[in-house]
């Protein structure tokens, strides 16, 4: 596969903007593939000049991309636990009769209630 002669801290940046992309977009399956990249540029970038300015920016893109991805776990796990709750469905159903009185249906074993628009 042909390579570009970038140095080695744009394909850094690029790479970070492409992480941000997927996590912003959902793309969590590309995230993978993404950070065994990350990980080979990384090992050059060690060997590779690089100003304070650059480090900075790579420092603070991949901060970035870090507070992204727990936004988006933390997203993930309330989106779980909401599933969670829906799946097992209300232990009480609350119902109005004709003069506006209050009651709770329970559970019954066995029986579960359906929720209509």
């Amino acid at each position: 596969m042909f390579e570009s002669k970038k140095p080695v801290e744009q394909k850094l940046e690029s790479l970070l903007s492409e992480e941000r992309a997927a996590i912003t977009m959902g793309d969590f399956s590309n995230l993978v593939h993404l950070a065994e990249e990350k990980e080979k540029i990384a090992a050059r970038l060690r060997d590779s000049p690089i100003s304070g300015q650059s480090m900075e920016r790579l420092r603070e893109n991949a901060a970035r991309n870090a507070e992204l991805l727990q936004i988006a776990s933390g997203a993930i796990q309330q989106v779980l636990k909401r599933i969670e709750i829906l799946r097992q469905g209300p232990s009480q159903l609350k119902t109005y009769d004709k003069s506006g009185q209050s009651s709770s249906l329970g559970n019954a074993t066995g029986r579960t209630f359906e929720r209509r628009a």
